[in-house]
């Protein structure tokens, strides 16, 4: 029992091990993504993106609603389409509004790129389901390294049960034998069969002296005296 206990424990132990490395391996893939995410954008999460993305264009619609404003004033002061200042104001204007296109777009300036913002409700459920999925694999990682160490301790404790001596299966049978077993349930049937016929007999005669011994009393009823079958004399 003690090796085959052994064994068992043995086999437990390479089960978890080699669960625990295959969750170890899903846990590195899954923060390579997250980790591939924020390199790519950036930030750590979907949120910061966003509200980068609302900064720069509330920014930008700020200075598009200023040069609106002065190219109105400039217009309405000078009367030809050529003026210099009205043509720097509406250029300014072009380039915000291209500026605004672009961070919609997912340009945030030099070679730095961000999500459309088409795409952040994607990328925000994506990145949710990455971080849920880390969460998981760990809780998992922690059950199964309490699982490891309490086996690891109970395969390296001793045996409840020590086995001094291997039992060994005989060469010859020795006891019961077979012939004084029939033996003694014959004498003992034999026995048994006398005693209960010896029994019932002694019943049956202390019943028939019983019978024997008191008349039935319709019997004496029934008899006539002698004196009743005499003649009757008739006197003259």
């Amino acid at each position: 029992f003690s090796e085959r206990d052994r064994i068992i424990r043995g086999r437990t132990l390479e089960a978890l091990e080699t669960t625990l490395a295959e969750v170890e391996r899903e846990i590195t893939a899954l923060e390579s993504e997250i980790r591939a995410f924020q390199q790519r954008y950036g930030v750590l999460g979907v949120e910061e993106i966003a509200s980068s993305q609302a900064a720069m264009l509330r920014t930008l619609e700020n200075e598009l609603v200023q040069l609106e404003r002065a190219i109105r004033t400039a217009a309405e002061r000078t009367r030809l389409r050529d003026d210099p200042e009205l043509i720097r104001l509406r250029s300014e204007r072009d380039t915000v509004i291209d500026l605004m296109r672009q961070v919609e777009a997912g340009h945030a300036g030099g070679d730095r790129t961000t999500p459309a913002r088409s795409e952040l409700p994607d990328l925000a459920l994506r990145l949710s389901r990455l971080q849920s999925d880390i969460e998981i694999q760990q809780r998992i990682r922690t059950s199964l390294q309490e699982q490891y160490e309490l086996a690891r301790l109970t395969a390296s404790a001793p045996p409840a049960f020590t086995i001094l001596e291997s039992a060994e299966v005989p060469d010859e049978k020795v006891a019961p034998s077979r012939a004084r077993l029939c033996v003694t349930v014959t004498l003992a049937a034999f026995a048994a069969s006398v005693t209960l016929a010896l029994i019932h007999d002694a019943f049956k005669s202390a019943k028939l002296k019983q019978s024997r011994g008191s008349p039935p009393a319709a019997a004496d009823s029934l008899s006539t005296p002698d004196s009743a079958l005499e003649p009757v004399t008739r006197r003259g």
